[in-house]
Formats: structure tokens, sequence, C-alpha cells
């Protein structure tokens, strides 16, 4: 018997470097975008490489293949900026777009700006393909949950056995992890414990140490309703 009601692996925002997210070198970059606008990503004499490797000597921005060949941090790891839409790389030039303006002028917070991310991110995920919110069913399986809960106990309880309206997940925290031994695949264990972080710095969720585990729960319950009322698109 399967030890998952749904088949599935979110994406979420998969960064491949979860340290770009992070303070102050997210909103750094995103002002370095905004004073070298309409520079070349793939002309390795751009300025604003120059810009970045001062502020952040130790981040390989300029990089080439074994063959020579130039490779941009920002050809593998753009998403920090690009997937919260504060930056564009359109025609292979760094463009500020409008959020991004208000993100520096103070408009708009970080936090909000992850929100949004969050409510409107979606992936076909669901039952056969059907799209479903992953960050919205996190937001409610968290709020649903009678406990803090594991990084792998939200992989299986509500990643792979919970949707909202369909599933008990006190039922499935009960019952269902009793019987499961199995580990969870690498690569969406770790998108997950990204979108984990990402719930946490825009302040909807806690995480606390216990052992080798981290253990997470709600911190933000209007935020996380705010969120959770995506789910049904």
């Amino acid at each position: 018997m399967s030890s998952a009601k749904y088949e599935c692996a979110w994406v979420g925002i998969d960064s491949g470097r979860e340290g770009l997210w992070r303070e102050p070198i997210w909103r750094d970059v995103l002002r370095i975008v905004a004073d070298h606008q309409g520079e070349r990503v793939y002309d390795e004499e751009s300025q604003i490489y120059q810009a970045l490797e001062k502020a952040y000597p130790k981040e390989a921005w300029r990089s080439h293949t074994a063959e020579g060949v130039f490779r941009p941090l920002f050809r593998d790891y753009p998403n920090s900026w690009t997937r919260t839409g504060v930056v564009s790389l359109k025609d292979q030039r760094f463009h500020i777009t409008e959020l991004g303006q208000k993100v520096l002028s103070g408009t708009i917070s970080k936090s909000d700006l992850l929100v949004e991310m969050f409510k409107r991110r979606m992936e076909n995920s669901g039952p056969r393909g059907t799209a479903e919110k992953p960050f919205s069913i996190l937001a409610s399986g968290i709020l649903a949950a009678p406990r803090a809960l594991s990084t792998q106990e939200i992989y299986w309880a509500i990643m792979k056995n919970y949707r909202p309206g369909h599933d008990d997940l006190p039922d499935i925290v009960k019952r269902t992890l009793r019987s499961i031994r199995n580990d969870p695949e690498s690569t969406p264990y770790r998108r997950l414990r990204n979108m984990l972080t990402l719930m946490r710095t825009a302040g909807a969720i806690a995480s606390t140490r216990r052992g080798p585990d981290t253990i997470w729960s709600a911190l933000n319950v209007q935020l996380l309703k705010e969120i959770a009322r995506e789910v049904t698109q």
C-alpha cells in the first residue's frame, strides 16, 4: 500500500541557493540591479558584476564552463528576484520592475511580497495533474495540525496525504504517520524545506530545532488564513 494519497512533488520556488533569499543580500542585489538597469546579463564586462563582486565577493557572480563559455550566477539562480517579480531579465538585460521599485521605496514589505507570491503560486501537481496551490495547502495544513510538525511529518502528512476539504489532518497525524517508514525523496524534500523557510521569512510560521529535526508551527494565524484562502483558487 502506498504511503502517499497524493503522488505529488511540489517545486515551490526552487532556488537551489537558499542564501540568496536572506538579508541583506536579497535587498542589496535589488538595489544594485536598480543602479545597472539595461546592462546585459550575458556580458561578463557589464559593470553590474563589478558592483556585485564588491558587495558580496564570496558569491560566484561570474564563472565559466569547462569550454570557457561565460556562465553568470543569474543563469542558474535568478528565482530569488525573478519569481518574486522584483527583477526582470527580459531580453537578457537587467531590469527592476515596478514591484521592485515599491520594495526599495518601502511601499511594500518583503513579507507582503512573499505572501502575494505564495497566494498566486500554482502547480499542476494535484490528482491526475490538476492545478493546485501548494503554499495555500501548506498554510491550511499548518492551521489544521493538532501540534507542531517536523519537516518530514509535513512532507508525509500535508504534502502527500492532505488536501483541505477532503482529508482530516489530525487523523492523518494520529494514524497514517505511524505506518510510514519510507524516507522522503531528496529533491522534493529540499524544495519543501525551502518553501517552509520562505513562509518563516514572511512571518507566517515559526521554527525550532529539536535534535536533528526542525519543528514548524503557526506564528501569524491571520496571515496563514489569508494564504490558505487561496487553496480553492
